[in-house]
C-alpha cells in the first residue's frame, strides 16, 4: 500500500540521464518527484492517524517550505512572504551558481514534514534515499551541500512561523460539553471525546481572522415532527433506509475517515485511510500529471491549494463549535429509530457544517482557477481503500458529489453540507483571487 520505491527509481533515471550533473537549478520540466513527496507524506499521515484539520496544517507548511525553495531559481515566480500572515522575509540562497533548487525544495519539504509528524524516521528514511541515489548518479558533492543547506534554511524558517500560529496553545484547553436542547454529544459506536474544539484560534493564512467566513444560520432544532427541522431529519432517515448501490460507493467513496472502528463481539479493530484533504491533495496531483505542471506549477497547485483547505477547516471549526449541533444518529436514536445507525461512521465532532463539504469546495475553487472548469477526469485515489475509480467533468462536479454523500452516508443533514459549501466557496474564492504566486 505504502509504495516509495518508485521515487528513488525516478530520481536515479533523471539524474543518470542528464548531462549536467551539477544542475544550475533549471531543470523544472519534469513534476513527479514533486507528486511522491506527497504521496509520501499522505502515507505518513495515514500511519500517524492525523485528524483532518491536522492533516490540513501538516500539508499546507510543508508544501509551503516546498514552493518557497523553489522560487529563486523559478522565473516568473513570487514568494509568499508578505502575503500570509507573519510570514516574513525568508532566507536566500547563499550562492546562486552550483545549486539544484529542486533539491532543496525536497529538503524543505522534508524538514518540516518531519517535525509536524509523528513518524518522522519514515520522512528521513525517504529523503536518505534520495539523497543516496543522487550520489550513487554521480552528483557534485558541492551542489548536494548547498542545495540541502538552503531548503533546509527555508524549512526551518518556516516550522518556527508554524509554531506561532496558535496550535500548541490549542492543546492545552480541556473541552467541556455544551449543554442545551439539540446540542452535540458523543456518538456511536465509540462515543469519542470532542476532536479539535479549539481548532478555530489557529492564525489562518490568508485571513484577518477566522471569523471572516460564517456559515449561514440553520433552522431552529426541534423534535417535533412536523417542524421544519425534523423535515431534515426525516430525509436523512429515509435516504439511509434506502439508499441505492451508486449512493453507497459515494458514501463510501468520500468517506475518507481517517480512523474507522469495526466491533466484533468484545473485539475491536481500526482501519485506516486518507484524510478529506489527503484526497484533494490526490486530486491536485492527478491535475499536475494531466496538464503535465511544470515543477514550479506543481509546487504552486499543491501549495495553494493545501492553504484553502488548511483555512477552510479553522473557519469550519470555529463555526462546529459555536453551534454545536447534534447528529442525525443521536436524534434520530431519541425519536425515530433506537437502532438505526448510518451508513459510514460519525466522525466525533460537532455536525454543523460539514467539513467535507467545506473542505472540498474551498479546494475545487483553487483547482478550477489553475486547471479549468470543464477539466474532465478520473480518480483513482481510493482503489488502494477498496473504492472504484470515479469520473468527474470538473473539481466543482466533484465538491458537489463530496457534499452529496455525506447526507448518504447518514452523517450530515442537507442544510448542512450546502452551508458548508457555501463557506468553503468564498474560503477558496478569496484565495484563488488575493494570493499572489505569479511574479509582476
Amino acid at each position: 500500500m505504502k509504495n516509495k520505491l518508485p521515487l528513488l527509481y525516478l530520481l536515479v533515471f533523471i539524474c543518470a540521464c542528464s548531462s549536467n550533473k551539477k544542475f544550475s537549478g533549471d531543470n523544472f520540466a519534469n513534476n513527479q518527484n514533486y507528486l511522491r513527496w506527497n504521496k509520501m507524506l499522505t502515507d505518513v499521515i495515514v500511519e500517524d492517524v492525523f485528524n483532518p484539520p491536522i492533516a490540513g496544517r501538516i500539508y499546507a507548511y510543508s508544501n509551503i517550505a516546498a514552493y518557497e525553495a523553489l522560487v529563486p531559481g523559478s522565473a516568473g515566480f513570487g514568494s509568499l512572504a508578505g502575503q500570509l500572515r507573519g510570514l516574513n522575509k525568508l532566507p536566500a540562497p547563499a550562492q546562486k551558481d552550483n545549486i539544484s533548487y529542486e533539491l532543496a525544495s525536497l529538503t524543505a519539504f522534508t524538514t518540516v514534514a518531519s517535525k509536524l509528524v509523528y513518524s518522522s524516521y519514515l520522512v528521513n528514511d525517504f529523503y536518505k534515499k534520495q539523497i543516496d541515489s543522487l550520489r550513487h548518479a554521480g552528483w557534485d558533492e558541492s551542489t548536494i551541500k548547498n542545495s540541502t543547506a538552503f531548503g533546509e534554511a527555508i524549512g526551518d524558517s518556516i516550522f518556527s512561523w508554524s509554531m506561532k500560529d496558535g496550535f500548541r496553545e490549542s492543546r492545552k484547553e480541556r473541552y467541556v460539553l455544551k449543554s442545551f436542547t439539540g446540542s452535540w454529544i458523543p456518538t456511536p459506536p465509540d462515543y469519542m471525546p470532542a476532536v479539535e474544539p479549539y481548532w478555530g484560534m489557529i492564525r489562518p493564512f490568508t485571513m484577518d481572522s477566522v471569523g471572516m467566513f460564517c456559515a449561514p444560520e440553520i433552522p431552529l432544532y426541534s423534535a417535533d415532527k412536523k417542524s421544519p427541522y425534523f423535515k431534515y431529519v426525516s430525509e436523512v432517515y429515509e435516504t439511509g433506509n434506502n439508499l441505492t448501490e451508486e449512493q453507497k460507493i459515494i458514501a463510501s467513496y468520500w468517506d475518507d475517515n481517517p480512523n474507522v472502528s469495526t466491533h466484533l463481539g468484545h473485539m475491536t479493530y481500526f482501519a485506516q485511510k486518507m484524510t478529506p484533504g489527503g484526497h484533494w491533495i490526490a486530486l491536485t496531483a492527478l491535475a499536475a500529471r494531466m496538464k503535465k505542471w511544470t515543477l514550479p506549477e506543481t509546487a504552486e497547485a499543491f501549495t495553494l491549494t493545501s492553504i484553502a483547505m488548511s483555512d477552510a477547516f479553522k473557519c469550519c471549526w470555529k463555526e462546529k463549535y459555536r453551534y454545536n449541533s447534534i447528529r442525525p444518529v443521536t436524534i434520530i436514536n431519541e425519536t425515530l429509530n433506537r437502532d438505526w445507525n448510518p451508513y459510514i461512521q460519525t466522525p466525533p465532532f460537532p455536525e454543523y457544517p460539514s467539513g467535507h463539504s467545506t473542505v472540498s469546495a474551498a479546494a475545487a475553487e483553487v483547482l478550477t482557477k489553475l486547471a479549468g472548469d470543464n477539466f474532465s477526469f478520473t480518480d483513482s485515489s481510493e482503489v488502494e481503500y477498496g473504492l472504484p475509480v470515479r469520473s468527474f467533468n470538473s473539481f466543482r462536479e466533484a465538491a458537489a458529489e463530496a457534499k452529496l454523500s455525506r447526507m448518504y452516508g447518514g452523517i450530515h443533514f442537507r442544510f448542512a453540507n450546502e452551508g458548508g459549501a457555501t463557506m468553503g466557496k468564498k474560503i477558496g474564492e478569496y484565495v484563488a483571487e488575493n494570493i499572489k504566486t505569479r511574479a509582476k
